[in-house]
């Protein structure tokens, strides 16, 4: 709601706030595979991990220093691995940013519904290609 308010009280801000779904995000990051096991498992946890961490090198150091910080009833392992997905989604340049849908559909407000994910084949191809 909150964030439905600020679009509609300032249009521009449409081309600068995205929204991103996890799982997809980590689908691009991964080449456009799924990961294979669940989040919420120590397995799907490793696999997001090792995918994050080719584009943020300490996303395993700054999981385990929330988890130490914080209560398993507030933040859960998964919760951190969303932040970081959508964190590392959201640094990429406008190159590297796919939308899922070609064209954004809009919600009962008319705010554009555009869900961006890191597309990794394009982020790893050589400046100018």
């Amino acid at each position: 709601m909150e964030v439905d308010r600020v679009l509609l009280d300032d249009p521009s801000a449409t081309r600068k706030v995205f929204e991103v779904h996890p799982e997809v995000c980590f689908w691009g990051l991964n080449g456009g595979k799924p990961m294979r096991y669940r989040k919420s498992k120590l397995e799907g946890v490793r696999e997001r991990i090792a995918t994050l961490s080719v584009w943020q090198p300490e996303a395993n150091d700054l999981l385990q220093s929330v988890l130490r910080e914080t209560r398993r009833q507030d933040v859960q392992a998964d919760d951190v691995l969303d932040a970081l997905v959508a964190h590392v989604t959201g640094r990429a340049v406008a190159a590297e940013l796919r939308r899922l849908t070609g064209v954004p559909s809009e919600d009962d407000k008319g705010l554009p519904m555009q869900m961006l994910f890191r597309d990794q084949q394009s982020a790893l191809l050589p400046a100018g290609s």
